[in-house]
């Protein structure tokens, strides 16, 4: 067996022991018989068989089902090897690797028997004929239908937004839908954590969707789609996350807002120069997924990447789409918090688009995410920031929303609200800017 196709095996079946993919997911593609290896095969087949007998999947389950590997020795050790280095990404592509080996073995095996039966020296050539067609037609090809499913036989739904401005109709320019990932750019100490904070409070406060005009609240001229929110704090610990929120919030913290504590790197680099989930990334989807969260608000971008050049393609893209499967699994949206550069925030100032370069580092961060957001000071002795839409895959782009600064009795800067109108520069530099229904 290939070491691809031996790691392919590996990974699916370390990440349903480990929780990150179910059985249902691998099984839609291969059945045990499709693993090469004897203890991935054996294994498979444990697995398998205890889905359909609807018994929880985990290492310590599948030991006691099957405690010895094959060759006799304990399943515990290699169960628990694979469940801690499995990722639960690609799963799809990883299980067509599985599938495509057993079709090439399948293939070999034939060539070797037609081979055989040729070699017999008073063989009937129409015989081994159609004992060659019965043999071929044993091999378990992927089928048509599962390499280039109908469309119409898919049964999802089309995602719908998690954060949204409403320009004359529900969801008219989604910023960020379930399932995508969106970035919110600024300077430093212009307030993107503190904007981020103003959606999750939103999001957590939302009225539940069943009553009237339920399901969503409004938030610094956009709307959030109501659930709890997973903060993934590289800078605040929670101690100084709770603190703001009760400065915004006026003393009380709700329920629905999760962190996760002490996070990690969540991608990292290798020496032969690969990209790659760190040990905190399944740890982290696994539980995002036990709490079907509307938002994921990782702040900031660059501390979840180690030992990996942000300016450099590939290592952005496969971070980014590795971000958007999650999203997608895990029926959540994804904001991720990062710096802009010095010259996008003067063109930005300016009331120009500054174009990919809102987002420091490789213009892929602009490129693969959904939605882009940039928030600036329009006015340089001014208090107030401005919202702007750079980038949204579905409505219109280009809009501003402008906020002020939320302060205590005290005069201590508290949050953002939408400002009602626009200040006299902004009318000046803009001519009248009236997107800020809220």
């Amino acid at each position: 067996m290939s070491e691809p196709a031996r790691a392919a095996e590996q990974e699916l079946l370390g990440s349903v022991l480990n929780g990150v993919v179910s059985w249902s997911d691998v099984s839609a593609i291969v059945r045990p018989e499709h693993f090469a290896g004897s203890d991935e095969r054996a294994i498979a087949a444990t697995v398998a068989s205890m889905a359909a007998d609807g018994e929880p999947v985990d290492i310590v389950s599948v030991a006691v089902r099957m405690p010895t590997l094959p060759d006799g020795e304990s399943s515990l050790p290699l169960l628990t090897h694979w469940a801690e280095n499995a990722h639960g990404l690609n799963t799809a592509r990883h299980a067509s690797i599985v599938r495509e080996h057993a079709a090439r073995r399948g293939l070999m095996a034939f060539g070797s028997r037609v081979a055989e039966l040729a070699g017999q020296p008073h063989a009937d050539t129409t015989a081994l004929l159609d004992a060659a067609r019965n043999l071929l037609d044993r091999i378990d090809l992927p089928s048509g239908a599962e390499v280039l499913p109908e469309l119409a036989s898919c049964d999802a739904r089309e995602p719908l937004p998690v954060l949204w401005r409403d320009n004359g109709g529900r969801y008219a320019d989604a910023v960020l839908s379930i399932g995508e990932v969106a970035i919110l750019a600024s300077a430093g100490g212009a307030g993107k954590s503190t904007l981020t904070l103003e959606l999750a409070l939103a999001a957590v406060q939302a009225p539940p969707a069943d009553t009237p005009g339920g399901g969503w609240r409004a938030a610094c001229g956009l709307r959030v789609r109501g659930g709890p929110v997973v903060l993934v704090s590289y800078e605040d610990s929670p101690a100084r996350l709770r603190g703001r929120v009760l400065r915004m919030n006026n003393g009380q913290v709700p329920s629905g807002l999760r962190y996760f504590p002490e996070p990690g790197p969540l991608f990292v680099g290798t020496d032969r120069g690969t990209v790659g989930p760190a040990p905190d990334w399944p740890r982290l989807w696994h539980a995002v997924r036990e709490h079907n969260p509307s938002i994921v608000i990782v702040d900031p971008t660059s501390a979840a990447l180690a030992g990996v050049n942000s300016n450099d393609s590939a290592p952005v893209r496969a971070f980014m789409r590795a971000l958007a499967l999650e999203a997608e699994r895990s029926q959540c949206g994804i904001l991720l918090v990062a710096h802009d550069n010095k010259q996008a925030r003067v063109s930005a100032g300016a009331g120009n688009d500054p174009g990919p370069g809102a987002v420091a580092g490789s213009a892929t961060w602009f490129d693969a995410a959904r939605a882009v957001l940039s928030l600036t000071r329009p006015d340089a002795d001014g208090t107030d920031r401005e919202l702007r839409c750079l980038k949204a895959n579905y409505g219109v782009t280009g809009w501003r929303v402008r906020l002020r600064e939320r302060t205590s009795a005290g005069g201590r800067f508290v949050g953002f609200e939408s400002a009602p109108e626009p200040s006299a520069a902004a009318r000046a530099r803009y001519g009248e800017v009236t997107e800020h229904d809220v």
